[in-house]
């Protein structure tokens, strides 16, 4: 009988372990599948397909109570998340053919489908529709802030992965120590994922804890709290302290403007990052007003379509790369 139950447990523990797991394998293939999603040039543009991938999911009628969003922040100024592009052999390939043609010079132009693509003085490709995105043959994307993707139950569904992966997995795919991840439900604030701290990590989270609990000041510097305090003392936080705890966490950032200070903790929630390329100085708490209003009123088609939209030009690069017909224009014939 003991060896029963013993059985039984197991076979519980693997079912909660393997959580959503055929629902991402189908979430996935939709998204690589997809016509419009770039699916394999990951340089940037997080944000927008993991919004599209949820409109994919909800459209294909996968249980909207298994589905969040996974996020990675890096919380060091001067430090990169990187992962390995995808795409990397073609890219290469195709950077060589244009270098030794003689045609990827400054100022020359590319058009792929409906994208420009213009050359820089190092000989990256910067889209016109969104300067601030650089595209080359280096072996890894980098990000200096953070990166995003769904989650389906247990499993991340990155379109940079072939097959749905689990969070550690996904989080050391990304290169960095002291990586802050979070775990968000549709509709809610996102909450630490402390799970998968590293050390680095877990001494980040206990000084800003530290910087809340005034009482526990002490307690949280002299002691080395493990995994289950940081997640009982996070808990106790309501939401005015939630925003003192992430300005503290994320103070460097912030004052460094890789994030924005808006009273950001109380009004960021698992949603499209729609300010980027926004100048930091120009950004305010009106604009951000007008953004949310924008996507409370937007119907989920108009939503899926915005995120198409700012996806474009990474989805005709990615075809450019892939062998689909493009047109060179020198910089001289231009002028």
């Amino acid at each position: 009988m003991t060896l029963q139950i013993n059985n039984d447990s197991r076979v519980v523990a693997t079912n909660i372990k393997r959580l959503g797991f055929e629902e991402a394998g189908e979430l996935l293939a939709l998204a690589q599948a997809h016509t419009q999603l770039p699916c394999k040039v990951i340089d940037d543009g997080c944000h927008e397909r993991a919004e599209v991938v949820l409109k994919l999911a909800i459209s294909a009628g996968i249980d909207p109570l298994l589905l969040r969003r996974a996020f990675v922040f890096n919380t060091d100024v001067g430090g990169f998340l990187s992962m390995q592009k995808p795409l990397i052999e073609p890219i290469k390939e195709w950077f060589k053919i244009e270098r030794e043609a003689g045609r990827l010079h400054t100022g020359a132009r590319y058009v792929s489908n409906l994208s420009v693509f213009v050359v820089d003085e190092y000989g990256a490709l910067r889209a016109e529709a969104m300067p601030t995105i650089y595209l080359d043959d280096t072996k890894d994307a980098t990000w200096g802030v953070g990166h995003v993707a769904v989650m389906v139950g247990n499993y991340v569904v990155d379109t940079a992965f072939h097959h749905p992966i689990t969070f550690a997995e996904w989080q050391s795919a990304m290169n960095l120590q002291g990586m802050i991840p979070l775990v968000g439900n549709i509709r809610s604030l996102p909450e630490l994922h402390i799970e998968e701290l590293d050390e680095l990590g877990i001494n980040k989270i206990s000084r800003a804890l530290g910087s809340v609990f005034e009482d526990r000041t002490s307690e949280t510097q002299e002691q080395k709290l493990t995994k289950v305090d940081l997640a009982n003392l996070y808990q106790l936080l309501d939401d005015h302290q939630k925003t003192a705890f992430f300005d503290s966490l994320f103070e460097e950032q912030i004052k460094a403007k890789g994030l924005y200070s808006r009273e950001h903790w109380t009004e960021v929630y698992p949603g499209p990052l729609t300010s980027r390329g926004e100048n930091y100085d120009e950004f305010c708490p009106s604009k951000r007003a007008d953004i949310k209003l924008f996507l409370a009123k937007s119907s989920p088609k108009k939503r899926l379509e915005t995120s198409l939209e700012i996806l474009r030009p990474f989805k005709d690069y990615e075809r450019m790369i892939l062998g689909y017909r493009y047109e060179w224009f020198s910089s001289e014939a231009k002028a």
